[in-house]
């Protein structure tokens, strides 16, 4: 199981990319302000892309940010990434022009409470710009594989 997900890390995926991140954000939010953590209205707010919040949501979540700029600059540097890790198919010319912005984000995170996230960005840039040029990628497989590996375990021919 182990040599199972080191080996789904060696290429990371969006999936795991973007999960990585959200991971990051949720507990620097914790260290934070662990009271608001708990809170699940804020958290399904927090979680999700800012542009798919309803207008009052939006207004909740600016409300509640604006009581903690730390949260409040990290949570839209945050939005800016995820921004970035979203992006697919994209020509060789317009990923040259998006690299600049993506890496001077990276080193906003790495002055930030999120150098380890900052630490594992670059690392991972180079599948991540070609995250940006190829629309597939090997979630599907990691997925099944991940699926066949715990069908095996429950069967215990582990």
């Amino acid at each position: 199981m182990r040599a199972c997900s080191q080996q789904r890390f060696d290429s990371p995926d969006r999936f795991h990319v973007v999960r990585l991140v959200n991971r990051h954000f949720m507990k620097l939010w914790q260290s934070h302000d662990p009271e608001g953590r708990k809170n699940r209205g804020l958290v399904s707010l927090v979680r999700r892309h800012h542009w798919k919040l309803l207008t009052v949501q939006q207004a909740r979540l600016h409300q509640y940010l604006a009581l903690f700029p730390v949260l409040r600059a990290l949570y839209f540097a945050r939005q800016q990434l995820n921004g970035f890790l979203v992006l697919k198919t994209l020509t060789a010319k317009r990923a040259k022009k998006m690299l600049p912005k993506f890496l001077a984000l990276i080193g906003q995170f790495e002055r930030s409470p999120a150098r380890a996230l900052a630490a594992t960005l670059t690392s991972w840039l180079e599948p991540i710009v070609r995250m940006w040029r190829f629309s597939r990628s090997n979630e599907k497989l990691v997925v099944e594989s991940g699926t066949q590996v715990q069908l095996v375990l429950r069967a215990g021919w582990a």
